[in-house]
């Protein structure tokens, strides 16, 4: 049980890093036309989209 737990919490900080990755990305958000809308819509996908880990956890 104790590795089911741990490799459900690797997972989760995996996708947390892919999805810093988003916030985050190489190139700067400022460069677009509306970098606050493009912020905007991922945190509200985030919201209504959660990964699937987290509605796991979630559900519990």
């Amino acid at each position: 049980m104790p590795s089911k737990i741990i490799e459900a919490i690797f997972e989760e900080l995996r996708l947390l890093r892919n999805e810093i990755r988003l916030l985050l990305p190489q190139e700067e958000l400022e460069e677009y036309a509306h970098p606050d809308r493009i912020r905007r819509s991922y945190q509200k996908a985030i919201k209504k989209y959660p990964p699937e880990e987290i509605r796991m956890f979630l559900n519990f």
